[in-house]
This record gives C-alpha cells, structure tokens and sequence, in this order.
C-alpha cells in the first residue's frame, strides 16, 4: 500500500482527513449493517483481498493524527446503520459496497451510490454522507467553462450558447483581474499570469496574497458570481420544470433511484442525527424553493427549501492565476428528517 502522507497544511491535511474517514464510514456503515441482518460472513467475502490492507493503513494514519476519529467512527457507523434498517420495511438479503475502494473503479451506472442493499423486494443503491451537523455537505464540483452546456444543455438548447457568452465574460474579467494585480505589483499590465509574474516571486495561492490583492480577487469572484447567477436566473425562468429537473445530479441523485443517507455530528465526533432522503423529497422542496441572489462580497448564491439549503459557490482551482473556476455546489440540512 502507498505510504499516507503528511501535509504541510492544516486544510491539505483536513482533506486528507475527509478522504480517509469517509472510505472507513461506508466500510464500517455497511459492516454494521450486515451484521444487523446476519449477513456479514456475505458482506465481508464480497471484499476485495486488499481491501483489509488499505482500511488497516487508514487506521493507523488516523490513531496517529485523528485518534478520536477513529474512536467515533464505529458509534457513528452503528448509530447510521441502525437508523438506516429501521427505515427499510423488507428483509435485507445483501449488503454491498460500491466505492472505489471495494472495486478498484467506480461502476458509473451506479451514480454516487457508495452501499447497495438488496432486499426481498428491490435492490437501493445509497449515497452515504458524514458530516458535521449544519454545515454545508459537497454534492457536486464541476468546472465553470462547461457547467451549463452539461448539466442543462440537454433540456435547454440554448444552453451551449448561454455558456458560451458565460466563457467569454469569464475570459475579459480575467484578463482585468491579471492587468491590475501586476500593476499593483509594480509589473506591467499583463493579460495572464505567466513568466512575469513567477520569476517576480509572486504568489500564485489566494491565501498568500497581501490583504490589498486579496481584496480586489475577492472583488473578482463577487463579479464572476453574478455573472454565473445571470445565467442560472435566465434558465430557471425560462422553464422551471425542466430546470428543477436537470439540478438534481447536482444535489447528488445523477441515479435516480439513488437514496442519500446523511449521519450528522456534533462537536467531539458525538451522533447527533441522521437523515435518509430519495430523490423525489428533494425534488418536490425544489418547487416552492426561494433562489436568493449573491451577497455583497461574496461568490455564492442559495436557494431556500423548506428544510435545507442549497448553495452554488465559484472558487478557483487552488490557484487563482489560471482563468478556470470551480463550481461547488452543496447542502445544508436545518434539521432532522
């Protein structure tokens, strides 16, 4: 197995963290799980022989930098299990994880599915989530240059275009971003960051920025939010039916018959709940959704369900001097379901 490593960063290592504890939650969620119903000796012959060898790994980075982590995840795995089986009516005949850990690639016919569980009646394939309670949970990252003609442009033809005039706002805000950071840096107006800028010693991270730049490319992202807004607004309006349809792969359901089960905690890694949603719930709190444009300052948008929000955030691609922008898009529960 390849040695883990150790960054020099707080949030390379918090994501490292992340990585880790999710590929040992769906192993222990669907361990417990199978157990529960008396079908571990299945569950775990379904386990590919290195599987053991790369949780062990995991283990043991975690008992070094996240004891208690590793210590909660069990009571977590155990809590989520046992709140899942008493939300499936029929006998559970299997227990399957689907991750890229179990199976070397992930099966792209099965969506986001990371457990699949058989019972008498139906096969479900199920989104596991482990997150801190009331904070926003990943759902979807994608690039900003292709977002709409791929998500949309199979319902709205005119997607492509709209994505196009997008790119070209996108390329001439840049290229002004680019000209007035040298000139602050006492270089010449540069339409790109390029040699110039690297042999000056400039930083290429957002963070390492002086406070004076990062405020102009925080100014940036605030531009470029609005921009990509616009264009979500002139979609959603033109036929919010179809609209509401294309957005669900990017609340996590790109299956359709995929269910997502989140395990929220608190503080110290302690369960405080879990939620198990279909598709159709989400869909059905879309209609009435309040889309609530970006703040001042800020480089996201909402838009307000009944009991969660979903928030469309532009960042750069680590760094800030490539033209490309990711677009993450999230949710946050606002209590238990």
């Amino acid at each position: 197995m390849k040695e883990l490593n150790v960054y020099d960063t707080l949030i390379q290592n918090e994501a490292l963290i992340n990585e880790l504890k999710g590929n040992l939650f769906e192993f222990l969620v669907g361990r417990e799980l199978a157990s529960l119903n008396k079908l571990e000796g299945q569950f775990l012959s379904a386990i590919p022989e290195d599987f053991h060898e790369r949780l062990r790994g995991y283990e043991n980075w975690l008992r070094e930098h996240s004891e208690e982590l590793l210590t909660q995840l069990p009571v977590l795995a155990k809590d989520t299990a046992g709140f899942l089986r008493s939300k499936i009516n029929h006998k559970m005949t299997g227990v399957l994880v689907v991750g890229k850990l179990a199976g070397g690639s992930h099966d792209q016919r099965l969506g986001e599915a990371d457990l699949l569980v058989r019972t008498t009646s139906e096969l479900i394939p199920i989104s596991l989530k482990l997150c801190k309670e009331k904070s926003f949970v990943n759902t979807k990252s994608a690039g900003v240059r292709s977002f709409f003609s791929k998500y949309f442009g199979h319902s709205f033809p005119n997607a492509k275009k709209s994505q196009e005039q997008l790119n070209h706002r996108l390329d001439k805000y840049y290229i002004e971003l680019s000209r007035k950071l040298h000139s602050m840096a006492g270089l010449n107006p540069e339409p790109q960051f390029g040699n110039a800028w690297l042999e000056a010693g400039l930083p290429e991270l957002p963070g390492q920025l002086d406070p004076e730049m990062n405020k102009v490319l925080k100014d940036h992202y605030h531009e470029m939010i609005l921009l990509f807004y616009q264009t979500w607004r002139e979609l959603l309006t033109e036929n919010k039916n179809l609209f509401l349809d294309s957005m669900m792969p990017l609340l996590g359901f790109g299956l359709e018959e995929v269910n997502q089960l989140s395990c929220f905690y608190s503080g110290n890694y302690n369960f405080s709940y879990s939620s198990y949603k279909k598709r159709t719930s989400y869909r059905d709190a879309l209609v009435d959704a309040e889309l609530r444009g970006p703040k001042s300052g800020l480089s996201s948008f909402e838009m307000q369900m009944k009991d969660c929000i979903f928030q469309v955030r532009l960042k750069p691609m680590n760094k800030f001097t490539v033209s490309g922008l990711k677009v993450n898009c999230s949710l946050k529960q606002e209590n238990s379901c």
